[in-house]
């Protein structure tokens, strides 16, 4: 600050001064505190972020196994577990739906593989409008088979009496050579 006189001219400068050391240690474990803060919430930030993920990525993880499974043919996967109205329980009542659908659909192909053909799936969509009717196409086919049959039978006895009265009549005829 400058030193005037009475008339206002300069006479000099004042000069105070006192050391900073302690305000700069101060500064120094304030700023080592926060270094510590900001480690702490750093390491808060990714367990929570990882707990977060976890509890999304795992359900999602279990799904994914699952329809794996059913992909390579295995239906007897037991239904998961939708225990939350969130976007991941949603999709876990849509994949349980699907596996019974899926489930109905293989129940029907094996009463046809053993020969049952009075099935029908009880579903919507195309691929049971498409199961019902294959269904509808093999009991049609399976009847057309039961008529040629009845009609193969029908003739087989005709051709068997024909041929049995040509016998006759062939022996007849020897009878009458002799």
């Amino acid at each position: 600050t400058p030193i005037r006189d009475l008339r206002g001219q300069p006479l000099g400068c004042m000069a105070v001064s006192r050391s900073l050391s302690a305000e700069l240690g101060e500064l120094r474990a304030l700023e080592r505190w926060l270094v510590f803060v900001g480690i702490g919430i750093t390491i808060a930030a990714v367990a929570g972020a990882w707990a977060l993920s976890h509890r999304i990525v795992g359900p999602i993880g279990g799904l994914t196994r699952a329809a794996l499974r059913i992909a390579a043919g295995d239906l007897s996967q037991p239904e998961l577990s939708a225990a939350g109205r969130d976007e991941i329980g949603q999709m876990a009542l849509a994949f349980n739906r699907m596996l019974f659908s899926l489930r109905a659909l293989a129940d029907v192909a094996d009463r046809m593989a053993e020969r049952d053909l009075t099935g029908r799936i009880d579903l919507e969509g195309h691929v049971a409008e498409a199961f019902n009717r294959m269904l509808d196409g093999q009991r049609t086919i399976v009847g057309q088979i039961a008529n040629a049959s009845v009609h193969l039978a029908s003739a087989a006895a005709e051709i068997y009496a024909a041929a049995q009265q040509q016998e006759a009549a062939g022996a007849h005829q020897s009878a009458g050579v002799e």
